[in-house]
């Protein structure tokens, strides 16, 4: 009935041709690959923003040499902003004061509300002082010709003139 016992078939035949535990190895040296290979370059987040980039406010004279001369005033300039609210209550009391607000000025020219850091002389100007800074418009920093992000230290100064 049977011509050959089924122990004695050919064991080399019946060895698929490439072991498992050799592709095993091979997929998981290509894994391991690929993984260094995506971290020694990591890209951006996309909506994730960097660290801002620190300049000293307000810009230095126009006599010190530029930093770029492609680019001669590479931190944020002021361009408009709300009227500055004097407190009603202090202008009365004739107190001055200086608030110094530190702000990340983003890409776009506003102020990040977060970032919004406040010194103040009196804390009755840190209100006016808050609400100048959030409503005014930048012209972004600029860094290699691309607009970025700001940490930048604003005084505002509270004085009285007398009226005329």
């Amino acid at each position: 009935m049977f011509d050959r016992l089924i122990a004695s078939r050919n064991p080399i035949a019946a060895r698929p041709p490439v072991p498992s535990s050799t592709i095993a190895v091979l997929v998981h040296a290509g894994v391991c690959a690929a993984a260094v290979l995506a971290t020694l370059r990591p890209h951006r987040v996309s909506g994730a923003a960097g660290p801002p980039i620190v300049i000293s406010w307000p810009l230095p004279s126009e006599d010190a040499s530029p930093v770029n001369r492609f680019d001669p005033m590479p931190g944020p300039v002021l361009l408009a902003g709300p009227a500055l609210v004097y407190p009603e209550v202090l202008r009365r009391t004739g107190t001055v004061g200086t608030v110094v607000v530190q702000v990340v000025i983003d890409t776009v020219g506003r102020a990040e509300p977060a970032s919004l850091v406040l010194q103040s002389s009196h804390a009755g100007f840190e209100d006016a002082a808050r609400a100048f800074v959030l409503g005014a418009v930048f012209r972004p920093g600029r860094a290699h010709g691309r607009a970025v992000r700001v940490l930048v230290r604003l005084p505002i100064g509270f004085t009285l003139t007398p009226a005329r």
